[in-house]
């Protein structure tokens, strides 16, 4: 599978052709989503220990017999690992 850039210039390359204003505006609006894709993945990255805490609080609150004697979650040493996956 080719990335964006590769495929638009591979095609144009194989026609004997340089790259059209359209195809270029096209790449430079990968580029943008990308830098949005970007600052998204760094948002959540940022949050990734409230959002664990906040995701758990509310599955044990949810399934208490999860952390129950018998439950998935049971000991810490289970609910480290529960959590961590």
């Amino acid at each position: 599978m080719l990335d964006a850039f590769t495929r638009v210039i591979s095609q144009a390359d194989n026609s004997g052709k340089f790259l059209t204003t359209e195809q270029l505006d096209g790449l430079d609006q990968v580029l943008a989503d990308g830098n949005k894709r970007l600052d998204t993945v760094n948002r959540i990255t940022s949050n990734a220990s409230s959002i664990v805490t906040d995701a758990a609080r509310e599955l044990f609150a949810d399934q208490p017999q999860l952390v129950q004697p018998g439950g998935n979650a049971y000991t810490n040493r289970r609910m480290a690992a529960c959590l961590r996956n």
